[in-house]
């Protein structure tokens, strides 16, 4: 077995061990191993047959850091959810410690950027205005 095997297995067995509600064809395609083909109205699996072990390590561990990011958003928000109400969007992500990550993400990930301000409950038409 190659090391890229190894860690590929590695990266699965960890994930369903913190999340053992999930079956195993769940943890494939959240992990990124699996996918369905991009831009189409049906769901249809894409096939992975040529792709490299490192390709695939790459998908699982921009998967696992999405879902920390989504986590430690969420975190934040819960923790000072009482004094977010009436609040602008950069007092928002002042309180909630996420001015930082969503002044970086801004400008290297929108995805991300655009996922504090939705968690932090700003409106899509303003959130395509400030990420414009």
């Amino acid at each position: 077995m190659k090391k890229e095997h190894t860690e590929i297995i590695k990266h699965i067995v960890t994930y369903l061990e913190e999340n053992p509600t999930q079956r195993f064809g769940q943890a494939l395609f959240n992990l990124g191993i699996n996918e369905f083909k991009k831009n189409e109205s049906e769901f249809e699996l894409r096939d992975i047959y040529n792709d490299a072990d490192n390709e695939i390590i790459k998908r699982i561990n921009n998967n696992l850091n999405w879902f920390k990011f989504q986590e430690k958003v969420n975190n934040q928000i819960e923790i000072h959810k009482e004094k977010l109400s009436g609040m602008t969007v950069n007092e928002k992500l002042y309180v909630t410690e996420l001015m930082s990550d969503f002044d970086y993400y801004r400008i290297k990930n929108k995805k991300y950027s655009e996922f504090i301000l939705v968690r932090l409950n700003v409106d899509y038409k303003s959130i395509e205005q400030i990420l414009k």
